[in-house]
């Protein structure tokens, strides 16, 4: 492929929109019985703890526990939602 002044252009590469490449995902390193498990976190904004009255964004998601400890959800590294940021 030739560009401008006959240089060669790289083509230009789509980068597929699931977590793990998306800015909000962390990868979690943990091992369960010597298995190594292959998830992550996610860190976006529309993720909202609603255990303490706030509401589910519109375009969000909403996610609680029953005592009131802890809560998170995880995700697989191949897993792709609508608010994907490179």
């Amino acid at each position: 492929m030739a560009g401008r002044r006959g240089r060669k252009t790289m083509p230009h590469k789509t980068i597929e929109r699931i977590c793990k490449n998306c800015k909000h995902w962390r990868q979690i390193h943990y091992h369960l019985e010597d298995k190594p498990r292959n998830y992550g976190t996610c860190d976006c904004d529309v993720f909202v703890y609603t255990g303490n009255g706030d509401t589910t964004p519109d375009n969000g998601l909403g996610y609680w526990d029953t005592e009131s400890f802890h809560a998170e959800f995880d995700t697989g590294p191949n897993f792709g939602c609508i608010h994907w940021e490179e």
